[in-house]
């Protein structure tokens, strides 16, 4: 055969796969949840007829592989932007990262097929427990970037997410899976008189919730506090932060441009009670004695009497620089002891396996090695219990969970998406920080370097955006509850996994039961 016909002959096998990719990559951020409740068929469809395990896996890789494609292509832009390296490089390491990034799907499938591909593939336990092995694989099995399926239906805006606050979006991605299993044993079932009165019954329930979660935030709106928080987006380029980083130029150019974009917002008729500036908006070691970069900041703090968050760097022993946010009064002393980043981002702050095989250090120059800080805290700030984070770790639930558990009354994110590009990366990143405020309703800050800025109330509203790759500064009105409670999300934290688990105990058992007879 000649490679027209081998690659006719792989697309009639694997057809239904090469469809679930491009369901569920066209139904990630950017693009609506169109196939959220359906997307996994054709795939499963394809695993209940397949009579090798092989065949499982190597679907479930090659639907995963098609997905991220889709939903991740932001990934060549990164390793151009961060590594400056040629396309056909950056594109290469994007089909590596391809390769492994969602690979709970094949995982899910083998694990699967051992115990139901020889039974009984369509009967409703073993579709069911398919769904619960997807759901509990995603849970765990995520590797990098911890996304999920449920946030582009807050990206749509479609109000099921509101249901976030008592199992989390973990928990609805898994109710989304679950439901794609539901339409699964329908379709097997298709034929009989009944399936109808269960299709009706489920598209009914996903209507209700939808309904009932366009009120729940109400629940939410009564606030008695305000603050006025002045987030500045100075949009820096990376070769200038790079440079700055380097101490080679432009850190009194990227002060005087934050400096400029905070003081053009202090004159309107009320004016912000602090100012909130971007991950390592600051270019010098701000713990460090009295550099002339410092005392610039002190004295422009000090003239307009401006208390001020920002990110920077900080310097500990053995030289080594920690990514940490800094809380500054209007005097121009520190109020509390900075938050240094605790999730380091592999490859771009620290070398994984570098602390027992300290050669690759040496072997990777280029890449940072950056202290860890030691979890989550919450600072007392202008009379505001504040949880801080930076960057990605707002896609960590359990990040978030720790700073309610602490008492955070507002949460607030500091970012440089600048690596990433302006395709998907910015509005992922945006939904997936502003969901920690549904799960555990405070209030969300973010500031970013160019964009997207925003503030989230805790009942879900967003307020004004920031444009994507433009300097920019606004103040908001930001209402929020003093000592807020815990959410049901935050107080039953672990009750989702623990039920997948038990339901799939239950279905193991009780197929394991049947078996001597079938």
């Amino acid at each position: 055969m000649n490679f027209l016909q081998i690659l006719k002959q792989f697309f009639k096998e694997y057809q239904l796969p090469i469809l679930s990719g491009l369901l569920i990559g066209t139904s990630y951020i950017p693009f609506p949840p169109w196939a959220g409740c359906f997307g996994f068929i054709p795939l499963w469809i394809y695993w209940s007829r397949s009579q090798s395990i092989k065949k499982v896996i190597f679907s479930g890789w090659l639907s995963q592989f098609i997905l991220t494609s889709i939903g991740f292509s932001w990934i060549a832009y990164n390793i151009h932007e961060f590594g400056a390296l040629p396309w056909s490089v950056s594109i290469l390491g994007m089909a590596i990262f391809c390769s492994f990034a969602n690979y709970f799907i094949p995982v899910a499938g083998g694990l699967w097929w051992m115990w139901f591909g020889k039974k009984n593939p369509k009967s409703f336990l073993s579709v069911l427990a398919l769904g619960l092995i997807m759901a509990i694989s995603e849970t765990y099995l995520q590797t990098i970037f911890k996304w999920n399926f449920a946030y582009s239906w807050m990206w749509a805006k479609i109000p099921i997410y509101q249901w976030a606050e008592f199992i989390g979006f973990q928990g609805l991605s898994s109710f989304f899976i679950i439901i794609n299993a539901l339409f699964l044993w329908m379709w097997f079932e298709r034929k009989k008189t009944n399936t109808k009165f269960y299709l009706a019954g489920t598209l009914s329930t996903l209507f209700l919730l939808t309904l009932i979660g366009h009120q729940l935030p109400k629940r939410w709106k009564e606030a008695d506090s305000v603050f006025r928080p002045l987030i500045v987006q100075a949009n820096i380029s990376n070769q200038q932060k790079v440079y700055a980083e380097r101490g080679i130029g432009f850190r009194k150019y990227i002060l005087d441009k934050f400096i400029e974009l905070t003081a053009s917002k202090l004159d309107g008729i009320e004016a912000p009670d602090f100012a909130v500036w971007p991950e390592t908006a600051f270019p010098d070691y701000l713990n460090l004695g009295f550099g002339i970069y410092k005392r610039q900041l002190q004295n422009f703090l000090i003239e307009k009497q401006l208390p001020l968050i920002t990110g920077g760097y900080a310097k500990h022993p053995k030289q080594q620089s920690s990514n940490s946010l800094f809380f500054i009064k209007s005097d121009g002393e520190f109020s509390d002891e900075p938050y240094h980043k605790t999730t380091l981002l592999a490859f771009g702050e620290y070398i994984p396996g570098a602390s027992s095989f300290p050669f690759l250090k040496k072997l990777l120059p280029m890449i940072a090695d950056f202290k860890r800080g030691e979890g989550p805290s919450v600072k007392e700030f202008e009379n505001i219990k504040i949880g801080p984070q930076i960057c990605y770790e707002s896609l960590y639930p359990d990040f978030s969970y720790q700073l309610a558990l602490k008492g955070a009354e507002v949460i607030i994110n500091v970012t440089n998406d600048s690596w990433f590009g302006w395709w998907q990366e910015p509005y992922q990143h945006l939904i997936m920080t502003l969901a920690r405020g549904i799960e555990f309703r405070r209030p969300v800050i973010r500031s970013t370097n160019t964009g997207i800025s925003t503030v989230m109330l805790a009942t879900g509203e967003t307020l004004t955006h920031s444009p994507l790759g433009s300097e920019w500064a606004h103040t908001y009105a930001v209402t929020f509850k003093k000592n807020p409670p815990l959410t049901f999300y935050a107080q039953s934290y672990y009750l989702i996994p623990i039920i997948l688990f038990l339901s799939l105990f239950m279905i193991l058992f009780l197929t394991y039961k049947r078996s001597p007879s079938e």
